[in-house]
């Protein structure tokens, strides 16, 4: 899609990124406000589209329908012969794990206390909705880092209720997502929480969380933080009996006693 194409009322600015499935543009509305938008452009051939488009739908209209500051507003949605668009929210800023590598540098841990504060409410909203929503998608590249620290999430897609879409999807990220959902069980809210300790282990560390690393935990936090050590060692716990149940079990834990 070439710069200064329209269609559906947008001209393409740029081609912005590519990831996955999708071809990401800076867009703009031919008529009214002159603010940006993101067009992220799923392509397919006749084979899968059949199957696929239901799917984006589906996904297209929940996220629309989410309403939270550190989310992206889902403008519209709509169909292509070939593919599948979304207009999302254009968020200014970097993602986590690019800032992460180019500095070398773990994040203190104060920070990683205040965006997993952050965090937790996001869940809180997403878990409240009925159905619970589950995000299913979270980690570092996810997460961009706005002007004054504020964290956005971004690449929403593999968000699902937990009533009826989530059987539907790829099962995640390993490292990112709870184990048992890698092996085939169904995400739930609680995988959730597996995914918000592994992140912020991440930013810690500066390392994709595993059985063999989890000991770095003693090395990168002090005494002074064992609030967040014992939350992370929990929340990534093999055994999901052994994990938090619920999101203000977690965020209870990670303000400390």
């Amino acid at each position: 899609m070439r710069a200064g194409t329209t269609i559906k009322g947008y001209r393409i600015k740029s081609f912005f990124a590519r990831g996955g499935m999708a071809d990401l543009y800076l867009a703009e509305p031919l008529e009214g406000t002159q603010k940006d938008w993101i067009f992220k452009l799923y392509r397919w051939d006749d084979t899968v589209g059949n199957v696929l488009l239901p799917r984006f739908q589906s996904a297209a209209q929940l996220l629309r329908s989410l309403r939270h500051p550190a989310l992206p507003a889902v403008k519209e949605y709509f169909s292509l012969p070939d593919g599948f668009v979304l207009v999302i929210e254009y968020i200014q800023g970097r993602d986590l794990e690019s800032i992460g590598s180019e500095q070398l540098l773990p994040f203190p841990p104060e920070t990683v206390i205040h965006w997993g504060a952050e965090l937790c409410k996001v869940f809180r909203y997403l878990h409240g909705r009925i159905p619970p929503v589950i995000l299913r998608d979270l980690r570092p590249s996810n997460l961009i880092r706005e002007s004054r620290n504020r964290l956005r999430l971004i690449d929403l897609e593999l968000a699902c209720t937990e009533r009826d879409l989530c059987d539907y999807l790829p099962p995640g990220v390993p490292g990112f997502t709870a184990p048992e959902v890698l092996a085939g069980e169904r995400p739930a809210p609680k995988t959730d929480l597996y995914s918000l300790g592994a992140t912020l282990f991440y930013l810690l560390t500066l390392k994709v969380p595993s059985h063999e690393n989890i000991d770095m935990l003693d090395r990168t936090i002090s005494q002074t933080h064992s609030n967040l050590k014992r939350t992370l060692r929990r929340a990534l716990h093999p055994d999901p009996g052994e994990r938090y149940n619920n999101i203000d079990e977690f965020e209870e834990s990670l303000a400390g006693d």
